[in-house]
């Protein structure tokens, strides 16, 4: 039992780690398709941030050029003339709107005379029967009809050229507002470009501060190198004269020696002088001995001090030494080199630093007259800003006051406003996006009335010449006419109303 417990734990486990196997196996492929999925998309992510980049940088390039349009001196003459026609559209406006109250009241009062003339005329009518003078009364009021018609269309005019001039101006606004923006990105990207501008300035100091330093160790060091060297080289002066003078010497007495020696052996007297010199001979060479024991006792001396253990340990030290000498001889050579040319890179560096700070206070300097300059240009813009806002709020006042008028017009002349009140959902107030549909009914209407009006006139022989030629499109300069009088027939007396 306990092995065939022991197989069917084995057996689990290694089911386990089968499962587990393949579970690692398939996040393993999952991984590797989201690494290449997500690979993939930083591809994509990196050609569409691409071509953002190009496409803003075209727009950049279309800004700058759209910026020097618009800083041309044909866009200041435009503006200068809009703003000379923004004052004349304000002063029109206030003689047109005193007229529209004018012709209001006028209208008003057309109104109500003509209504008591029809009754007037009417019970004329219905009394005396058809007579010149009611017709002549009818000619009138037909008249006045007309008058009052061609009003209407001259004030129909007048508002749609103020329509035109609005829509002008709504473009100039919009223009003006991406010209804003413009400012504000140039602005920021001038703000930008001297932040950095000032950071490299920060950083080129600190460079320079740093060279300068470095350049002060290393002078220190150069200086005790060059102190130590010479220190070296008089040691080493002193005790090559020393060696010199003593090499000389002997040498001298040696040659001295030869040739009394040589004179003595030719010369007759020598026993005599051999004797002589025999004594001197034995006195100089205690001498000379007395000096080899003295050079025994330096020679051991400079061994003591040097510690070497013998004659040619000293002298491959003093060549070591010679060695090491012109090594550092050489050295302190090369370090004058690194030094001199440092010094150079020092000073190009300094005057490298001395142009950039003369070109960056130069650019600093144009950058404040331009950004001045901006300021001063966006100050402007605000100003025209708010002056052309109190405008369109002025124009749009007025238009809602001119959409008011032309629906009382409409409703007095009885125009069909049923198509426009099937599309705008049943809403019968005369709205600026269906004033220009209102004034449609109203010309035409208009229109109708003004050819009903030719055809009466050139029907009737009777009719005056004037109100012939006012027609559509004609003189539409109000004329001066006389107030229609007129003058009901008498009634006899003992005249019978029943009958």
């Amino acid at each position: 039992m306990p092995l065939k417990a022991f197989v069917e734990n084995d057996a689990d486990m290694l089911a386990e780690r089968e499962a587990e196997y393949d579970q690692l196996k398939r996040a393993l492929h999952l991984a590797q398709t989201d690494r290449q999925h997500y690979v993939a998309e930083m591809q994509s992510a990196m050609i569409k941030l691409k071509k953002s980049i190009e496409l803003l940088e075209t727009e950049r390039d279309e800004l700058q050029s759209q910026i020097m349009v618009i800083d041309s001196k044909a866009n200041q003459t435009k503006d200068e003339k809009i703003k000379d026609d923004l004052a004349n559209m304000i002063e029109n406006k206030e003689w047109l709107q005193q007229k529209i109250v004018m012709e209001k009241s006028k209208h008003e009062e057309l109104n109500d005379k003509i209504r008591v003339l029809q009754k007037n005329l009417s019970a004329l009518i219905r009394t005396t029967g058809s007579s010149r003078e009611a017709q002549s009364a009818l000619n009138s009021l037909l008249k006045k009809q007309a008058y009052l018609e061609n009003q209407v269309i001259l004030v129909n005019k007048t508002y749609n050229e103020f329509l035109g001039k609005n829509l002008e101006l709504r473009n100039d606004i919009d223009t003006l507002r991406m010209e804003r923006d413009q400012f504000d990105s140039m602005y920021q990207k001038i703000v930008d470009a001297l932040t950095k501008m000032k950071s490299e300035i920060n950083k080129l100091t600190d460079l320079t501060t740093q060279a300068y330093c470095i350049r002060e160790d290393s002078i220190q060091k150069i200086q005790a190198l060059i102190e130590r060297g010479d220190k070296e080289e008089k040691q080493h002066n002193t005790d090559m004269k020393e060696l010199i003078r003593v090499i000389d010497h002997d040498r001298k007495l040696t040659e001295f020696i030869r040739i009394k020696v040589k004179e003595r052996d030719e010369d007759p007297q020598l026993p005599a002088w051999r004797a002589k010199k025999a004594a001197e001979a034995e006195g100089r060479q205690k001498l000379t001995e007395e000096t080899l024991k003295n050079y025994d006792k330096a020679f051991d001396q400079m061994l003591k001090l040097t510690q070497a253990p013998g004659s040619d340990k000293l002298v491959e030290r003093y060549i070591h030494n010679e060695d090491r000498n012109f090594s550092l001889f050489n050295y302190v050579g090369e370090v004058y080199e690194e030094i001199e040319k440092l010094q150079t890179r020092i000073d190009e560096i300094r005057k490298q630093i001395n142009e950039n700070k003369t070109l960056v206070d130069k650019e600093i300097e144009n950058q404040n007259k331009e950004l001045d300059v901006l300021k001063a240009f966006s100050e402007n813009i605000d100003e025209n800003k708010v002056y052309i806002q109190e405008e369109l709020d002025k124009t749009k006042q007025f238009l809602q006051d001119t959409a008011v008028m032309v629906g009382d017009v409409s409703e007095r002349l009885h125009c069909d406003t049923s198509s426009i009140q099937q599309k705008l959902a049943a809403t019968k107030e005369v709205t600026l996006e269906t004033l220009l549909e209102y004034m449609a009914l109203v010309e035409e209407k208009v229109n109708n009335l003004l050819l009903i009006r030719q055809r009466i006139a050139k029907a009737n022989a009777d009719t005056p010449e004037a109100v012939k030629t006012v027609l559509m499109g004609g003189n539409l300069k109000p004329k001066i006419m006389a107030q229609a009088i007129i003058v009901p027939p008498k009634i006899p007396e003992g005249f019978d109303r029943s009958k």
